[in-house]
């Protein structure tokens, strides 16, 4: 990881609603004891990598050299690239958080090298997610989600400028190049920015500089040299093609994402003038939090447990594998000490998120559901 320094000392208060927390830990303790089940990856999650994998190199090799029409292999493009996004959400992101394998360098490695199969840099990546994200969510300058977005207004502490009335309407097309902005954009801004919400002074070393441009390097060949060198097809075709799989995997990928955070359900907090949020580690990540289908084996199977998401917050630490079980006791504990947990189907949470979109576009400080911003 490299070398930073954190903006000011902020403090959750979390003297405040320990019993929620120290209930919801005891219970998971619990159910680990007596089950036996390790708080990493089960081979389920194994098996899940080897299918999603097989499918992505299927695809590509067929597209290489199945000698496919034009139809045929705009298909077998969008097959690929949403089989290397389900591979990198069941894998990586549980590898970010060092819940995979249970051994820290083979998680980095395992992490890195399939995001760059995306063309995104896993490093830069995890630093923003794991360093920023999960420290504040939804904390306006401390979380990098959140931070450096001009185009869509995603917190009630931003100003809201005049096209952020329509940001509803076109918030769609814009998820739908979040991986180009990914890969062209913000990795670079982000590379060279020395500060980053709570971060800042932030040092990378020489091998990251090295690792970020021979990851893009490798992406590139096998996204565009290779097929352009192997195929029927001039490299304007395929670069069509490329933008048309990664926008049907970016939009698979931040619709049932976004809201889990960036909902009309869910709430913000604030930092009051003596450094301190209003409440809890635990029920900060409760209020802002939003679970959509947490029981639902399909969803949480595809999509890595990301729909469970109050469960990846409390235990970031613990495989996706065990989310449906900790989200069972999350519920529990939740409801025997009166703590908010948000919850509503796939449908609902985008719904919710639109709903959100449009309020922020036409309010500089709306209240969602029956929260307000959370303020100390």
């Amino acid at each position: 990881m490299p070398n930073y320094r954190t903006v000011r000392r902020i403090k959750f208060r979390n003297g405040n609603d320990r019993a929620f927390h120290d209930d919801v830990r005891r219970r998971a303790a619990r159910w680990f004891a007596s089950s036996g089940r390790p708080r990493t990856a089960t081979p389920e999650i194994y098996t899940k990598a080897l299918m999603f994998g097989g499918l992505a190199v299927t695809a590509y090799s067929a597209l290489l050299f199945g000698h496919p029409g034009p139809l045929a292999a705009l298909g077998l493009a969008v097959a690929c690239q949403v089989s290397l996004l389900f591979l990198v959400l069941n894998m990586s992101h549980d590898a970010a958080h060092h819940a995979l394998t249970g051994n820290r360098r083979a998680d980095d490695l395992i992490h890195t090298c399939l995001f760059n199969l995306l063309g995104v840099n896993g490093y830069l990546w995890q630093l923003r997610h794991v360093k920023s994200h999960h420290v504040f969510p939804n904390v306006d300058g401390c979380d990098a989600d959140i931070d450096h977005n001009g185009l869509i207004r995603l917190s009630p502490e931003k100003p809201r400028r005049w096209w952020h009335r329509w940001q509803h309407l076109y918030a769609l097309p814009a998820y739908a190049l979040v991986a180009v902005h990914s890969i062209l954009v913000q990795d670079t801004i982000y590379l060279f920015k020395r500060r980053l919400a709570n971060l800042c002074d932030i040092r990378h070393g020489a091998g990251q500089f090295i690792g970020f441009f021979l990851g893009k390097a490798a992406f590139v060949a096998l996204a565009f040299v290779v097929p352009t060198l192997v195929m029927d097809y001039a490299l304007w075709q395929i670069a069509i093609g490329y933008l048309v799989a990664a926008g049907v995997a970016s939009l698979m990928f931040i619709l049932p994402l976004i809201p889990t955070h960036f909902s009309d359900k869910a709430a913000f907090g604030h930092v009051s003038d003596d450094g301190h949020l209003a409440d809890s580690f635990a029920v900060h990540a409760m209020r802002s939090s939003l679970d959509w289908a947490p029981q639902n084996r399909f969803w949480t199977w595809l999509y890595g447990g990301l729909n469970c998401h109050a469960a990846h917050h409390l235990f970031p630490d613990v495989s996706h594998a065990h989310y449906r079980t900790l989200s069972r006791l999350i519920a529990k504990s939740a409801a025997r000490h009166g703590v908010p947990y948000n919850r509503t189907d796939l449908i609902g949470a985008i719904a919710s998120h639109f709903r959100f979109l449009y309020r922020m576009g036409r309010q500089d400080h709306p209240r969602f559901g029956n929260q307000a911003v959370m303020a100390a």
